[in-house]
């Protein structure tokens, strides 16, 4: 099989794993491992309180009667920006979504540039490089873990 139609193959493949999350909405099956528990809860009550620029003795009213937005992460967080601007949830997807892409063309290029080289083994680097991205990233770390490869 040519590569451009391996990768193109992917690609699909890729896009439907993000569009069954796109077209189920809140209704998707997504892994908890430690996120939907924790920071989606602390994104959205800081939004919602309307501190996220807050000066550092405000106080988020809906957390232990009142903790003070210093407790919370900082407001340059691209995810926080991404929740103030597309909503929590979809600011979780749009993490999801660029850290699956980033894993995937990532790691790509690592096997075709460093570790697996040659057009024979094109087939693996493909599906090394499709494995890794849905693997069950932490979403709200950005580009942690799916960005090493890079």
């Amino acid at each position: 099989m040519s590569p451009r139609i391996e990768l193109g193959a992917a690609a699909i493949t890729l896009c439907i794993v993000v569009l069954v999350h796109i077209l189920l909405g809140e209704n998707a099956s997504f892994q908890i491992h430690d996120n939907l528990d924790s920071n989606l809860v602390w994104q959205k009550v800081l939004i919602e309180s309307g501190e996220v620029f807050g000066s550092l003795k405000s106080q988020v009213p809906n957390i232990m009667n009142g903790l003070s937005r210093n407790s919370f992460g900082s407001e340059f967080d691209l995810s926080l920006i991404f929740g103030l601007l597309f909503g929590v949830f979809n600011a979780y997807l749009i993490n999801k979504i660029i850290g699956m892409w980033v894993a995937f063309l990532g790691m790509y290029w690592l096997l075709k540039t460093h570790v697996i080289r040659g057009e024979a083994n094109h087939t693996i680097q493909v599906g090394v490089a499709l494995g890794f991205s849905f693997l069950p990233f932490w979403p709200y770390g950005l580009l942690s873990v799916a960005g090493l490869p890079l």
